[in-house]
Formats: C-alpha cells, sequence, structure tokens
C-alpha cells in the first residue's frame, strides 16, 4: 500500500477579484488539462523487458512506470508460475493485460488503484474446464532403459497419484492439460513434466536423499492413500511374492511377508477339497472362533470368490490384507477373520501390445523315507525276534487275522511246521532287504512340476485389454496326471468421459487322472517287496488276513478267484476329475458430475466339476465284496450271485456351483477448503447368492465299452441276503444315487466416510447391515449392524516437528469397530428339520422321523470387537520405514452347542454362547542398507505376537471330571486355543511301568488315579510369534535374496514309542506293521529307569492292564518346543543388460535360479520339522519333497 498526501492551500479574500479576473482565462487550460488527465490513464507509456520473473516483480515494475498503485491479495498469487515479458512503450491496461495472460487474475482501475483479483469462474467455464481434461498413459525407464515399477506420478497440486506397474507403465484419468507431473523413484531425481496423453520418460539417479513412495491401499470398496489410512492394512513385497516358484498357491507365497498374517504350513495346513479349492489354511491375527471358520476373507477384483486356488499368481498385480475393524468391516458378517484383497492385472491405454512370458521347471524329487524313523528291516526282524511271545499269543487264535511273513516263519517253527535253521534263513532273508528303492521306483517318481504364462497387453485411448493364458503341469506318482489350464482376459472400456466399462474374465480348468492307485503307507513292513527279482508282481494274500483253507473254502463254493496281487490292481480300475471355474466381474462407472458417480460391481461364478471312477470286477474288492453277496451251501452247488458278475463299479459325481454379487454405490470424492481437505464418502447396497448341488450316482455291472449296467434289487440287499459263502446275513448299503442343495444369500447395506483435514488429521467411518439366510430370521438377529472408526494424525506435517531433518514421516493411527463371523451352512433354520429314523430294515408301518434340528431364529453371527492403535513412520531419509500394530480382539456369541430342555425330543442345538480375546503386536520394516550405481542391499522384516485366550464358552462335564478327557481336549475356558495338556510324568517304576506325580506330590503308576486338577497346560501348538526376514542384493545385473520364514512360541507333543503289547504284525487290507526305531530305548530290564523313559514292552492283555500307558505318551516330559526358523527359498537372477536386449529386440530378459525350504534351525534336537508332523498327537508325516530347485525365466518382448 502507497500513501497518497494532498497538499491543501488556503484562499485569502483580498485575492478574490484577481482569483475570479483569472478564472475565466484559464477555463480552457483547466479543460485541456483535464483532457490529457483522462488520456493518461489509457496511454501512459509501459516497458518491461523481463526473463522467469515473478508476477509480483512484474507488477512492481508497472507500478513504478505508471505511478498507479496496485493493490492485490498475495495468496491469489500463489501457484503462479515464474513467465517471460516483454512490452515496450504500452498502455497501461495492455501492459496488465499482458502479465495477467494465462493467469486465473482479471484487474480494475479505480481512479489511481489497480485492483487484481481471482477470476470468478462461470458455469460454462467449469464445463469446458472439465470437458478439457485428458487421460494419460506413460511409462517410466531407468537410466538403462529397464522399466521401473513402483514410480509414483502425482498431478501436483491435486493430491492425486498413481504408480507404475511391474512394466513401468501408468495411467491418469481426467488430468487438466495444463497440470504438471512429477515422477518420483526412491534414489532418483524428481522429474517434473507437463501432462499430455503420451509420456514416455527416463529417469537418473540421485543423490543419497530419497523420495517417499506413495502407497495405495485396495479395499475392495475403495482405494485409499497410505497417508490417509487410519485402519490397520498390510502389503507384501510383490515382487518376492512374483519370484516364488516352489507352489501356484498364493498363501503359500504369502507366507512371512504380512505382519499378523499366519500361514499354517506343510500337510498340517493343506486347506479345502476339489470342490472349494486347496490353498493352505492362514490366520489373520489368531484363532477367531470355536466351531465356525478361522479362514480369512478371500476377494478378487473386489468380489468374494469361494475358490482362491482358481487365480494364477502370475495375474495378479496386488495384495492388500485388511487385519483391522476399520479395513475390514466393510465386508460385514464374514470379515471377523480378516479379508485378503487381491486386485489383477489390466491393460494400459494408449499402448501398442506388450507380450510377456514367465515360466519354470520346479524339480522336488522324491519322498524323504528317511525322516519318518522307520525301524530298518534288520532293526525290524531284530525286535521280532526279541518280542515273539506264541505263549501269550498262540497262533491258534490267529484264524482270520493278518499274520506278517516274518511271523509266518516263526509261528511255523514253532509249531513244528519248519526247523529253526529254516526259519533263520527265513528270517535273515527278509531283514537284508531294503524296499525304499522300490517304493520310489514303483509308487513315488520324481515330482516335476513346470508351469508357463504368455500373457498380452495393450490398448488404445478408450480401450485397454490384459489377456492371459498359463499351463500348469505335475508328475510325480507313475498313472497319476495333472494338468491345470487358466484363461484371464480384463477389459476397461471408455467410450465417453463420463462413463467406464470393466469385464474380468476367468477361466480355469483344472483336469486329474489316475490309475487305481494304491495306498503306501509310511509305516510300510521294511521287507515287503511288491515286484521279484525276475520283475513277477508278487502275490499278498496275508494281507487281506485270509487263511488259506478258509479262502480255498470260498474259492470252491463261490467260484471266484480270491488272490491278491497289488501292483496288478493298479490296471483294474481308474478314476478322473474335470473341474472348471468360470469367473465374471463386471463393472460401470458413470462419472454423474464433478465428484459425484456411480459404481456397479457385478459378479458371477459357476463351478461345475465332475467325476468318474470305475472299478473293474477283476480287482479284489470287488471279487470279494461279490464273494460276500454269494449264497452257495456247499462246493457242488451252483452260486446264487446277488450282485453282477462282469462290468465294474461305475460311480460319478456331478458337483455344481453359482454364486452371484450385485453391488450398487454411489461415490462422492472432493477437495475443500480452497484444495486443503479432502472428503469421501459411498453409499450402496449389495445382495449376494451361493448356492451349491451334487448328485453322486453308482451304477453296478458297468460295462465301459457297452456303457450299460445291471439293475439291482436294492430293497432286497438292504434288508439282507441270508446264507452267503462267509456265513450270516450280508446288508449292502452303497445308495444308488445320493444328493444335496445348499443355498445361502445376503442383502446389505452400507456407508463409508473418509474425511482429512489440512493433509493432517484423517477421519473414517464405515457402517453396514447384513440379513443373511444363515442368521436367525429373528428380527433381533437380522438388523444387527457392523461398524468401525478410525482416526490418522500426520505429526511430521505439523509445524513443532519441522525442524527434525532425520524425521520424514511419523502417523498415528487408532481404530475401533465390530466384525462378524457368519455361522456355518444349516446352523440355523427358520423351522423344524426332520430326520428318518435310521433302521436296518422297512418297518411295517413305514419309516418314522424324528426332530434333528430345531427352529433356531435366534442365532446370530459371532461378533468381534477390535481396537487397534498403530504407527507408521520413515527416517533417515526413507533408508528406514516401518510400521506397529498394536490391537485387542474379542469375539463374542461365540457358536456353541447349547442344552436344550431335556423333556423335548432334541437335547442340544446351535447357539451363541461364549467369548475369546486374541491380543497382539506386530511390526514391518524395510531398510535399505546400501545403494550406489551398481550395488544394493535392502532388508525387510515381519514380526507378529498373538496372544490367544478362551475367556467363558459352554462347560465340558466330561473334560472337567475325567482327566483323561482333559489331557485330550484342545480348549478350555482360561486357556489358549489348540491347547496341549499334560500328566506330571514322573518316569518308570522298577518294572518299566510309567508313574504320574499328583498335585499332591504323590508318585504312583495307579490307572485313573489322576484328576482333573492333577492336569497341566503345556502351551498352544498355534505359534505365538513368527514372520519372516528378507534380504536382497543386486549387482550390476544380478539379483539375490533370501527368505527366510520363522515361528516361535508354540508346542508339540514329543516322539513317543506307541508300541507297547501285542504283536509285531500289520493290519488287514494294509501293507502297515512298522513301527518308530525310538521302540530300541525302550525299558529292558530292572536298572533300565535310570537311562530311558519309554515304558516296558509287555506281553499279554493280563500284564499290560496293570499300567497306564498315556502318563508316558501323554506326559509333561513329553511336551517341547515347536520353535523353528527355515530358509524358505534362496534365488539368483540376472536381468540381460539393455545393449543386448536391443540386439535381440527383447523389452527385458529375466533368468533365474531358486532352492527351497531348508531347515536352518529347530527348538528339539530330533530333526524334527515341525510342518510335517502331528503338533498335537505327535508323529510324523511323509514330506513330498526334502527340497525343491526351480529354473525359469522372464521375458518381455
Amino acid at each position: 500500500m502507497y500513501k497518497i498526501y494532498t497538499t491543501k492551500t488556503g484562499i485569502p479574500h483580498a485575492c478574490i477579484r484577481k482569483i475570479l479576473l483569472i478564472m475565466r482565462l484559464t477555463t480552457v487550460i483547466i479543460l485541456g488539462t483535464l483532457m490529457q488527465l483522462s488520456a493518461a490513464t489509457f496511454g501512459q507509456q509501459v516497458t518491461v523487458s523481463m526473463r522467469k520473473a515473478s508476477l509480483e516483480n512484474i507488477l512492481k515494475a508497472i507500478r513504478t512506470q505508471s505511478g498507479y498503485d496496485i493493490l492485490y491479495d498475495n495468496k491469489d498469487l500463489s501457484g503462479i508460475k515464474p513467465i517471460d515479458m516483454s512490452i515496450q512503450g504500452v498502455s497501461l491496461q495492455q501492459a496488465l493485460n499482458s502479465a495477467l495472460a494465462g493467469q486465473p487474475l482479471t484487474f480494475s482501475i479505480e481512479g489511481k488503484v489497480v485492483v487484481i483479483k481471482r477470476k470468478e469462474t462461470s458455469l460454462v467455464d467449469k464445463m469446458k474446464a472439465y470437458l478439457a481434461e485428458i487421460d494419460i498413459k506413460g511409462k517410466v525407464f531407468d537410466e538403462a532403459g529397464n522399466p521401473m515399477s513402483g514410480a509414483t506420478i502425482t498431478v501436483k497440486g491435486s493430491g492425486r497419484y498413481t504408480m507404475t506397474n511391474d512394466k513401468g507403465e501408468f495411467t491418469l484419468d481426467n488430468v487438466s492439460d495444463q497440470a504438471i507431473l512429477a515422477i518420483t523413484y526412491l534414489g532418483y531425481e524428481t522429474l517434473e513434466i507437463k501432462a499430455k496423453s503420451d509420456i514416455s520418460v527416463s529417469m537418473k539417479p540421485g543423490s543419497a536423499k530419497l523420495e517417499e513412495v506413495n502407497i495405495t491401499y485396495n479395499t475392495g470398496y475403495q482405494k485409499i492413500s497410505k497417508e490417509r489410512a487410519t485402519g490397520s492394512f498390510a502389503k507384501p513385497d510383490m515382487k518376492v511374492f512374483s519370484q516364488r516358484t516352489a507352489s501356484q498357491d498364493i498363501m503359500s507365497r504369502l507366507d512371512g511377508l504380512v505382519p499378523g498374517l499366519t500361514v499354517i504350513s506343510g500337510n498340517a495346513g493343506a486347506y479345502g477339497n476339489e470342490q472349494t479349492g486347496r490353498t493352505q489354511r492362514a490366520l489373520v491375527r489368531g484363532t477367531g472362533s470355536v466351531r465356525s471358520t478361522t479362514e480369512p476373507l478371500y476377494v478378487v477384483n473386489g468380489i468374494v470368490i469361494q475358490n482362491f486356488s482358481s487365480i494364477n499368481p502370475d495375474d495378479v498385480e496386488d495384495i492388500t490384507v485388511l487385519k483391522d475393524a476399520a479395513a475390514a468391516a466393510i465386508w460385514g458378517a464374514r470379515a471377523a477373520n480378516g479379508v485378503i484383497v487381491v486386485t489383477t492385472k489390466s491393460g494400459s491405454k494408449n499402448q501398442k501390445i506388450d507380450i510377456n512370458y514367465s515360466g519354470y521347471v520346479n524339480f522336488q524329487g522324491k519322498p524323504d523315507f528317511d525322516y519318518l524313523n522307520q525301524m530298518s528291516s534288520a532293526q525290524y526282524i531284530q525286535t521280532a525276534r526279541e518280542i515273539f511271545n506264541p505263549t501269550a499269543y498262540p497262533s491258534r487264535t490267529l484264524s482270520g487275522r493278518f499274520v506278517a511273513p516274518h511271523e509266518r516263519l516263526m509261528y511255523d517253527n514253532a509249531d513244528g511246521l519248519i526247523s529253526e535253521a529254516a526259519m533263520n534263513r527265513g528270517l535273515d532273508s527278509l531283514a537284508s532287504i531294503d524296499n525304499r528303492k522300490q517304493l520310489n521306483d514303483l509308487f513315488y517318481g520324481n515330482t516335476i512340476s513346470n508351469n508357463h504364462t504368455l500373457s498380452l497387453g495393450g490398448g488404445n485411448q478408450q480401450y485397454a485389454a490384459y489377456s492371459s493364458f498359463s499351463y500348469t503341469n505335475a508328475t510325480g506318482r507313475p498313472g497319476v496326471k495333472n494338468e491345470t489350464y487358466k484363461l484371464n482376459l480384463n477389459q476397461t472400456y471408455n467410450p465417453t468421459k463420463f462413463l467406464s466399462l470393466t469385464l474380468f474374465t476367468a477361466l480355469n480348468n483344472t483336469l486329474n487322472k489316475s490309475n487305481n492307485q494304491l495306498n503306501i503307507p509310511q509305516d510300510i513292513l521294511p521287507y515287503q517287496l511288491f515286484r521279484d527279482a525276475q520283475g513277477n508282481n508278487i502275490t499278498m494274500n496275508y494281507v487281506q488276513a485270509m487263511d488259506p483253507e478258509i479262502k480255498l473254502d470260498y474259492e470252491q463254493r463261490s467260484r471266484i478267484n480270491l488272490d491278491y496281487t497289488p501292483l496288478d490292481e493298479l490296471n483294474y480300475g481308474f478314476q478322473d476329475n474335470n473341474a472348471t471355474s468360470i469367473n465374471l466381474i463386471g463393472g460401470v462407472g458413470i462419472k454423474i458430475w464433478k465428484g459425484l458417480a456411480f459404481q456397479g460391481n457385478y459378479g458371477f461364478n459357476k463351478s461345475p466339476q465332475t467325476s468318474h471312477r470305475y472299478t473293474d470286477i477283476k480287482s479284489f474288492g470287488m471279487r470279494n465284496q461279490l464273494v460276500n453277496f454269494t449264497v452257495a451251501p456247499t462246493a457242488e452247488s451252483t452260486p446264487v450271485y446277488y450282485l453282477p458278475t462282469t462290468g465294474g463299479m461305475y460311480q460319478t459325481g456331478d458337483y455344481q456351483r453359482k454364486d452371484w454379487t450385485v453391488r450398487n454405490q454411489l461415490t462422492y470424492n472432493s477437495r475443500v477448503r480452497d484444495g486443503k481437505d479432502f472428503i469421501s464418502v459411498q453409499v450402496g447396497q449389495e445382495a449376494q447368492e451361493q448356492h451349491t448341488s451334487s448328485q453322486y450316482n453308482t451304477l453296478m455291472g458297468y460295462d465301459l465299452d457297452l456303457q450299460s449296467y445291471a439293475a439291482i434289487d436294492y430293497v432286497t440287499l438292504a434288508r439282507g441276503i441270508p446264507g452267503v459263502v462267509p456265513g450270516g446275513r450280508a446288508r449292502f448299503s452303497q445308495n444308488p444315487t445320493t444328493m444335496s442343495d445348499q443355498k445361502s444369500r445376503f442383502t446389505s447395506y452400507f456407508a463409508l466416510a473418509n474425511y482429512t483435514f489440512d493433509g493432517k488429521y484423517s477421519m473414517d467411518f464405515s457402517w453396514r447391515q447384513d440379513k443373511s439366510t444363515l442368521i436367525g430370521a429373528d428380527l433381533s438377529s437380522q438388523n444387527k449392524p457392523i461398524y468401525s472408526i478410525g482416526g490418522k494424525w500426520e505429526m511430521t506435517k505439523e509445524s513443532f516437528m519441522q525442524g527434525i531433518s532425520w524425521l520424514n514421516n511419523l502417523g498415528v493411527r487408532a481404530t475401533y469397530g465390530i466384525t462378524g463371523n457368519s455361522p456355518f451352512v444349516g446352523a440355523s433354520s427358520s423351522k423344524d428339520i426332520l430326520a428318518l429314523e435310521n433302521t436296518s430294515t422297512a418297518p411295517p408301518a413305514g419309516y418314522g422321523a424324528h426332530v434333528d434340528q430345531p427352529a433356531n431364529g435366534k442365532l446370530n453371527w459371532e461378533s468381534t470387537r477390535t481396537i487397534n492403535f498403530g504407527i507408521n513412520f520413515d527416517v533417515f531419509d526413507s533408508k528406514l520405514s516401518g510400521n506397529i500394530d498394536m490391537y485387542d480382539r474379542k469375539t463374542t456369541n461365540l457358536l456353541a452347542v447349547v442344552v436344550m430342555n431335556p423333556f423335548l425330543s432334541f437335547g442340544s442345538s446351535t447357539g451363541n454362547l461364549g467369548s475369546l480375546s486374541n491380543r497382539g503386536i506386530e511390526l514391518g520394516l524395510s531398510t535399505k542398507i546400501f545403494e550406489s550405481k551398481d550395488f544394493n542391499w535392502n532388508t525387510s522384516l515381519t514380526f507378529s505376537y498373538n496372544y490367544n485366550k478362551l475367556l467363558s464358552y459352554e462347560e465340558d462335564p466330561i473334560a472337567l471330571s475325567y482327566a483323561t478327557a482333559k489331557v485330550a481336549a484342545s480348549y478350555l475356558i482360561g486357556h489358549s486355543m489348540s491347547s496341549l495338556f499334560a500328566y506330571q510324568y514322573a518316569g518308570l517304576d522298577a518294572m518299566g511301568d510309567p508313574l504320574v506325580r499328583l498335585n499332591d506330590g504323590t508318585v504312583t503308576k495307579e490307572r485313573n488315579v489322576a484328576s482333573p486338577d492333577d492336569i497341566v497346560y503345556m502351551g498352544t501348538t498355534v505359534p505365538k510369534f513368527n514372520g519372516g526376514l528378507l534380504n536382497s542384493f543386486g549387482y550390476k545385473g544380478f539379483t539375490l535374496s533370501a527368505n527366510i520364514g520363522y515361528n516361535f512360541g508354540h508346542v508339540m507333543r514329543s516322539e513317543t514309542n506307541d508300541f507297547f503289547t501285542g504283536r509285531l504284525t500289520g493290519n488287514e487290507g494294509s501293507f502297515s506293521g512298522n513301527i518308530n526305531s525310538i521302540f530300541n530305548n525302550r525299558w529292558k530290564v530292572p536298572g533300565d529307569e535310570a537311562r530311558t523313559d519309554i515304558p516296558a514292552y509287555v506281553a499279554g492283555n493280563a500284564n499290560n492292564n496293570r499300567r497306564e500307558l498315556s502318563y508316558y505318551s501323554m506326559g509333561d516330559t513329553n511336551v517341547e518346543s515347536a520353535s523353528y526358523i527355515k530358509l524358505r527359498d534362496i534365488s539368483l537372477g540376472y536381468n540381460l543388460p539393455a545393449s543386448m536386449l536391443r540386439a535381440i529386440h527383447l523389452s527385458s530378459v529375466r533368468v533365474f535360479f531358486q532352492a527351497n525350504n531348508f531347515l536352518l534351525w529347530t527348538a528339539n534336537n530330533d530333526g524334527i520339522d515341525p510342518e510335517f508332523y502331528g503338533l498335537t498327537n505327535g508323529g510324523r508325516s511323509l514330506p513330498p519333497f526334502k527340497h525343491s530347485f526351480s529354473l525359469g525365466t522372464n521375458i518381455s518382448f
């Protein structure tokens, strides 16, 4: 502002006459002066010549030359870029027009004052600006010409941003053609360019100062930036995820990459079936239920899917894990166990077709039989000699029972049928046999799996598409074939700027074929061969526990051969399974007005599956069944067969699953308060249905060539056939047809609201109401809302934090909310459900019925209340970043068996009773330890701790009354889920019998003397601590990474001996019979109690009844830590240099080698891998492989 001084001169009375005389003469002069003054307003000469000058400096120059005061608000000039101006001898108005050209400013002149202010935007101008927006497609490369994945592109001044995909591509829709884009990447200089439709840029390495990379979380309903996210979200390292080749299972690849996500690896974690798909079982923040599911909800492209295994990992673009209520509550009554949100890859607009190939071959080898710790043949025969007792188990008692070859030799010698020398020769021969090589050759080929994915992506201004085709093949067991074909097509179509259409199409087909497989138990007799030295298949009639005399009698009367030759059985049948999954997800987006839009998401899934199994009449099982339904009193009688004697049994299965989802929502996103605040609101409606049906048919006497079958009198067979060959009455229980049909529906209403104030304070709110057929029909159950609220404070944006140079970002979060876990299908019903009485024969008055399940209108979903506190931070120029979360989850209304009125026809029903809690802490860290032009070293760490406790539940009167029941319980009030309880084992007495210690200090071997109070809690079989450690190194084109996974804090029963009495033999219909080698360390003579705690072997039931063996097998000394550390995978890769790529006309080529599954450390000293072990009951399981090795490549054309 400038002060204007006006000088006022007084007029003396003596000069009045003179002035009046002069006035006539000066009138013309005054008039001319006024005219000159008026002209000066528009004709003042102004000259300005400046380059890259601020508008403020240019206005100062105009003011100085014109003499006019210029008034403006400094805020109106903020954001105006430096300009070039060159004018000479122009008027004030022309100078101002030139200075303000292209700026959102206007001016007015009042006297000697110029006033500059912001232009008032008219409705027409707003519409023009809206229509002038452009869609941007771009690609970002590094200095060597390689695509850069994860670069951040920000529209300056708008808060909008996106990130490049793994091909370095990005898209931004509806951007002003005057906008400036800022492109940032860790370790590279920030690049600013003007917006245009097609962008291709190369970035240069920057100084040590690193820029923060923006992260976006996808909830399935909305995308939310890390800065505004109040909830507990987690994202895995997608580079590590995509490079894991040991499995095509998505959950297996996530192991150790997400804090709070526990993936149960190995055989114990196998989850699902052929219908629902197979994956590894996972827990998000602990076990959340006793009787209902504990699995997370799986979402793909915004729609819930049931078969998670149908997704090709190579098609996955992004994964977000929703852990607390603020993150997951929008998914309603199925989100209490967390949500896994997967987004698949899509095409890029305005891009020519990109072709990419990724493939690998994975070699797993054969099962590791050495891991089982079973006896060798020599050990087994020696043990058989030691404990053989024909007095306790005389041969006359063995009729119709399994007698192993080594037993037959010893019994024949004891009965005087063969000499001792002949017995010894036979036993020595058996002791010298090792059948492991033959088992591997005949039944376990080298397991080799390979996967190949070919993808194409591209598009024009309006249409973009991504398509992929993958083929997976696994070979291993002879006669078994597994193939999977996956076809994926992702399409985006924008016919106008106001309308967008998306369609995700996925087709998955899995084919499984095999011959009639034999079940080879892991405790197979160590000497039993299946083929002799001449290559002939060995007949093993002893396996079917049939005496030679009885077998001969059956054969003569039925005229059916009953020899059993296992390898021949492989040719007497087959089975195949054809599973198809068709998944369609469509989306409609309509921009109603700026910020206001409609979004529709529509999903449909159909999963038909057919199965066929044929067992020929030549198989032993069919021949034996036929004998059981044959009437022939003598060998001279003509047999009467009540089952077909030709063809075979043909079983077909037809499984259908149909799911659909309809979701409509209105969204509003806008910046308010001059862009300082951001508001987002969503309201919508959703409806879903899941429908499964199945039908299984059995045809007897089926002829494969003629496709015909025999007519069976099922009524007569069900009533029983008297006088059959084996004796007695035989009843046929095989149903010709079984059917099932299940349908569940959801209808929901939801709302979301997010508000960010001044870029520092964010608030989230979500609300949802689910009505479902899975819960009771009572209104009090159906109208129960689910909600969450959360807040976040970006502390580093406060003025008092600006001086802390080492702290780049610090955000504090807090959330509270309720989520639900729906009951299983059939848990509730609106009416009583009847069931037929189970009787072996049809009653004269017909079948009766009883109430099998009473109406249950008040059953509700399990409710989980979650409180979460979190911190996000970046320090030291973002070289170290991470997040910490602490949570408290309490689940109430647990599904339980509720005791009903004893005077009713049913004693119990499913109800809501009980509560449990999960508390824990999670940590995720990422560090850039070293980074230079040629070498880099990055490390990331995930850590999770969970404490689980059952607070209240249905009382188990048996477990509370009997020690034997409590020690076998998996949960009790006041303890963790998946608990282990144990006796207080006190070792052995002088007879080798186990002792137990009671709470009063008494030590005894008396049976049934312990009370529930004498049982001790040992811990849980679910890890309390788990996570992973990743180290990755890069040197020029080479990369090396090592992923370590760890699980701590859980327990398991030790490997114990389970053979204490009886004959050392096998089981009828099986090849089993071997025992654990620790049997050799048992108590044998008095005094051994000082060296071992393994009870003695005692022959005969009378002597064995003097002791309680569970004092040992379920004793506290036989519970140990199940903690372990594994090297999940180690990978070495090489990226071909840009010069070579240009020569062969390829965009990028990476070759890699990966090794998997190396056990680095275990808390136990017995070499037990807890992933292949029964933690609850003890016992090793046969690993399908010891290590696996992969060789593969990724090529971009």
